[in-house]
């Protein structure tokens, strides 16, 4: 009898220790599963044909009407487009797993108009009420409930074209530049637009003859506008050949110069481009004028003695309205600066921040650090700054701007 009473004390026991135990943890809080919904829909061209491997990417509506729209931590509206899905031969496309909330439905075919050509992101962000009508015209919305499927069915519209040849001004082709389309705007401002090759991609270039096309613009107004650039490239890596492994190749735009259409070298000559409702326009050549780009080298002297200045940036400036027209930097190994792709013609060459400077080489770090050391400058003297004009008609080299010292053009200042 004592053995089976303290048999069931010992129990008890166990039973209220185990259950202060089970109140003293924290209970347990059901967490909601998220909730999706999906959309579905079929995507053709003008003449009902499938539109056969385009691009469906859903963008949130940052004003949508209700909480439904998918907001981040901080509240505000999601700005990143969805993961895109390509459509089937069919010309269908399955969104799964869709955050309830309101979308865009952005849609890419090569040929056809991207209503991302038309809009920016603060159109998107922070439309005015004619741009959301204007948005309600050109990008197609889905509403997304939750558990449920929704569908909508889009028509591409074909956009317009335009092609050419880029070539020198010898005759030769122009290969491998990339081409950039500007639009005239409602505001009349030249903005930049997304825009398509005939594959698809986002960066056209002209092909081995100078050939380039860009297709799906809407009806406007546009420039055009490529490069004619040169680098300086170096090895990051030295070539390994116990391992036959070679280096990464960096670099930076040595000098260069933009061309736009017509082959003008400034954006306010450039020829306008004017397309209509899916109008191919195939003859807008860009002839570069190397023949007319020149190079110029020259230093910075100090006014009172000649004696060349080691610092300081050279700037070449039109003179109908003193934009810049290139700048460089005085060179620490020989003291020079040095324009290149200078087009023929009138200009003012002004120095700015000249100054007497000591060098000294500092290591980046261990053998092997690439690059092994970068240069100190110490200011030793500084001058003010100086401006003259400059006819350019074909190379030129020696060319020196006098600087005056500091302190006497502080005292002219007074």
């Amino acid at each position: 009898m004592l053995r089976l009473t303290c048999s069931l004390a010992a129990l008890v026991s166990f039973a209220l220790t185990a259950a202060g135990q089970q109140a003293a943890q924290p209970p347990v809080q059901n967490v909601a599963k998220p909730i999706y919904g999906s959309v579905t829909g079929r995507v053709t061209c003008e003449n009902n044909v499938p539109a056969r491997l385009a691009s469906v990417t859903l963008l949130p509506i940052t004003d949508a009407p209700d909480s439904r729209t998918p907001t981040q931590s901080d509240g505000r509206s999601q700005q990143l487009m969805l993961t895109p899905v390509d459509t089937g031969l069919d010309g269908s496309f399955t969104m799964p797993r869709v955050t309830p909330g309101y979308y865009y439905v952005v849609v890419e075919y090569p040929g056809y108009i991207s209503p991302t050509a038309q809009l920016t992101s603060d159109d998107l962000a922070h439309p005015s009420l004619e741009m959301q009508k204007f948005i309600a015209s050109v990008l197609p919305t889905v509403a997304v409930d939750p558990n449920r499927i929704s569908n909508i069915d889009i028509q591409l519209r074909r956009g317009a074209s335009i092609s050419g040849f880029i070539r020198y001004d010898d005759g030769s082709p122009a290969p491998g530049l990339n081409i950039r389309v500007r639009r005239k705007d409602s505001s009349g401002k030249w903005v930049g637009v997304r825009i398509q090759s005939v594959a698809g991609k986002n960066r056209p270039a002209s092909d081995d003859q100078g050939r380039y096309r860009i297709v799906g613009l809407p009806a406007g107004e546009y420039i055009l506008e490529t490069s004619l650039e040169v680098s300086e490239n170096y090895i990051t890596h030295l070539f390994d050949s116990a391992t036959s492994s070679g280096g990464s190749s960096s670099g930076s735009t040595k000098f260069g110069i933009r061309i736009y259409s017509g082959g003008e070298t400034r954006q306010r000559n450039a020829t306008h481009i004017k397309l209509n409702d899916g109008e191919d326009d195939s003859n807008e050549d860009i002839v570069i004028p190397i023949s007319k780009l020149h190079s110029v080298t020259g230093g910075i002297v100090q006014a009172r003695t000649g004696r060349v200045v080691n610092a300081g940036t050279a700037v070449l400036l039109y003179p109908d309205d003193n934009s810049e027209a290139a700048s460089a930097k005085v060179d620490k190994d020989d003291s020079t600066f040095r324009f290149d792709f200078v087009p023929e013609g009138n200009y003012i060459l002004k120095v700015t921040n000249a100054r007497d400077v000591s060098r000294e080489e500092i290591p980046n770090g261990p053998p092997g650090t690439f690059p092994p050391t970068h240069t100190k400058e110490t200011t030793i003297k500084t001058y003010g700054p100086q401006q003259q004009p400059i006819v350019i008609a074909g190379d030129m080299t020696g060319v020196a701007i006098a600087v005056p010292d500091e302190a006497a053009t502080s005292k002219a200042a007074q």
